[in-house]
């Protein structure tokens, strides 16, 4: 696990090989928590970043990624703002949403907003985000 700051970017690196022709290749990072923002419904997997590279004919390149911790922000009904939830994130690559040989995951500890607390006001909530807001 990596714990990464809402502030800060994390960097991939991803084989690729043809077998084929040359030509370019498109990697995507699609990421998913296991948590939501309380009430609110979130998408199962959702694209975070993305990168091409060119793979020579029957050769290899290693596609690199750059990602923010920043686009895992989600709308918060609470406070009206899009947010980052502090949590861990699941990270899954390839070519597409399950692409099957995705079979590389990571977790992203972002260490960003606390969790909410029972009873906490709007006003609360937002203090407690400050200096959080995307």
């Amino acid at each position: 696990n990596a714990i990464v700051g809402v502030d800060e970017r994390f960097h991939l690196s991803v084989p690729v090989s043809s077998k084929g022709p040359a030509g370019r290749v498109t990697i995507m990072v699609f990421s998913s928590a296991n948590f939501q923002l309380v009430g609110q419904a979130q998408p199962v997997n959702r694209l975070l970043c993305w990168s091409q590279a060119q793979v020579p004919a029957g050769g290899e390149a290693a596609v690199a990624i750059s990602c923010a911790a920043a686009d895992l922000a989600m709308w918060d009904l609470s406070v009206g703002e899009y947010l980052v939830q502090g949590g861990n994130y699941k990270l899954t690559i390839g070519q597409y949403s399950g692409d099957p040989r995705a079979d590389h995951s990571l977790s992203v500890n972002v260490s960003a907003t606390p969790p909410p607390r029972p009873g906490e006001s709007t006003r609360d909530r937002a203090e407690a985000y400050s200096g959080v807001k995307i």
